[in-house]
């Protein structure tokens, strides 16, 4: 590590000379931010190129689209010689990554109502097979189950394989017990912080396919068909060519999602590394960092591969150019420890010295280095200005919240089919906190749901799911 960055972080950590060393931690902190991003562009954008050519044909037009804005701001700002506007740059991308995660929530939305209907036609699948027998004692099977589950000490593992089974063992209680869970799930977020009792709402949402979002008609017009003819289908007296024709379609939908979403995915990142260099480019060179990325390399890299998206001719990319890739090697592992330190003490001076920031003029640089570190955390769909709130979760809250849920639930399940809210509520099951506080209260949810399940085609699908579970 840097040792002129070490006394900084002390000194301000000791509340010493902090007129001074304020301002140098953060060209320091900037300068590791920009060297970062500007390595992880490098290699991301290159190993996006090959993803094009490799299924570039395949993409939506709308990604296409937007990749061809993002080229055109690392033209701008990272490939032409020429002064850079900025704001005008800070402007632009932040605009694409908005439109990026629209999509992505949209992709996401769609995911989760696919999976129901995936659920719901992987029970049904049994109906045609040429045997349907599954030799197993009810008792046994729990019993098996709850040796997977607790053959660890590990209370994460342990509640993770909870939900992992729960969320697929066959639906067997009373709508009106289901809700009773779920509102009482709520419970959990009290006194805690509104974003997280925000999430949580969201991934109930989704989960229960009742979380709409902006566009999602209109900007994947076929998804929203294929979602309309799935809610309308009779899987109770679905025939064997009706079940193949959905399976079809359904594994069409899926793979076109996994597709897109990698894209977008893909996107993000690149976008993120963008932001973050187009932030800090105003203040590196500032300080003498011991890290630094090889200038040319990343140059050379960064103009061949947006030349070869501009030209759109599927041509690879030059072999003397693959060997700058060399270059960035174990860069990434060098900054590391620094940007640990970077982000810890860029909260340290956030948290105990923002007065003295405001009157050292820099809170602008502060903001900066902030929201470039949201850029680079691992959170890469992460809402840049979403503000904390300081006010706990209080019943009132949970009760407005619980009640709108309840509600929404209450009436898609009035015109669902009885599959699809099995689906639905084995979905949420399997996302909300654990419901069971003994061991014999999991037990006995499992020999329940076992013994009460008399459709012997689910249940040999709920079985065959269960066990690839435990065995893997």
């Amino acid at each position: 590590m840097n040792k002129q960055i070490r006394v900084i972080d002390n000194e301000i950590r000791k509340g010493k000379n902090l007129d001074v060393n304020i301002p140098k931690m953060f060209n320091y902190i900037a300068d590791y931010y920009y060297t970062y991003s500007s390595v992880n562009l490098t290699m991301n954008y290159y190993s996006f190129y090959e993803f094009y050519l490799d299924d570039g044909k395949n993409w939506s037009k709308e990604a296409k689209t937007i990749l061809d804005s993002i080229n055109m701001v690392i033209y701008n700002n990272m490939v032409r010689d020429e002064h850079i506007d900025r704001e005008l740059a800070i402007k632009k991308i932040d605009g694409i990554r908005n439109v990026v995660m629209k999509h992505m929530n949209q992709l996401s939305a769609y995911v989760d109502i696919f999976d129901i209907y995936e659920y719901v036609l992987n029970r049904i699948e049994y109906r045609f097979r040429d045997s349907c027998e599954i030799d197993i004692d009810d008792d046994d099977f729990a019993r098996d189950i709850l040796r997977y589950i607790f053959d660890t000490e590990d209370n994460n593992i342990i509640n993770a394989k909870i939900l992992d089974i729960i969320g697929q063992l066959p639906v067997r209680m009373t709508k009106q017990k289901f809700l009773e869970y779920l509102r009482s799930s709520f419970n959990n977020y009290k006194g805690g912080n509104p974003s997280s009792l925000e999430t949580y709402v969201y991934m109930l949402r989704t989960t229960a396919m009742i979380y709409k979002v902006e566009g999602m008609e209109a900007d994947y017009k076929n998804l929203w068909d294929q979602k309309e003819i799935f809610a309308d289908l009779n899987y109770k007296e679905m025939n064997e060519a009706g079940y193949v024709s959905a399976r079809k379609t359904l594994d069409e939908v899926v793979d076109f999602l996994n597709l897109e979403t990698r894209v977008y995915y893909d996107l993000m990142e690149i976008i993120n590394h963008v932001y973050a260099m187009i932030l800090t480019s105003s203040y590196i060179g500032v300080e003498d960092n011991s890290v630094k990325a090889p200038e040319d390399a990343v140059k050379t890299i960064l103009t061949e591969v947006n030349t070869l998206f501009g030209q759109k001719k599927n041509r690879s990319i030059p072999s003397n150019v693959d060997a700058n890739l060399g270059e960035l090697e174990g860069i990434q592992e060098n900054i590391f420890y620094e940007l640990t330190v970077a982000n810890e003490a860029l909260e340290e001076v956030a948290y105990n010295n923002n007065e003295l920031v405001k009157s050292l003029m820099v809170e602008h640089t502060l903001n900066t280095l902030l929201r470039t570190k949201k850029l680079q955390s691992a959170s890469i769909f992460m809402d840049l200005d979403e503000e904390q709130s300081d006010k706990a979760v209080d019943e009132y809250m949970i009760a407005t919240e619980a009640d709108k849920l309840e509600d929404d639930l209450t009436e898609l399940f009035s015109v669902s089919d009885r599959m699809i809210v099995r689906g639905i509520m084995a979905n949420i099951l399997g996302t909300m906190p654990v419901l069971f506080n003994t061991h014999s209260e999991l037990m006995e949810y499992v020999r329940y749901s076992l013994l009460r399940c008399t459709d012997p085609y689910e249940k040999a699908a709920c079985v065959e799911i269960i066990r690839e579970i435990m065995s893997t």
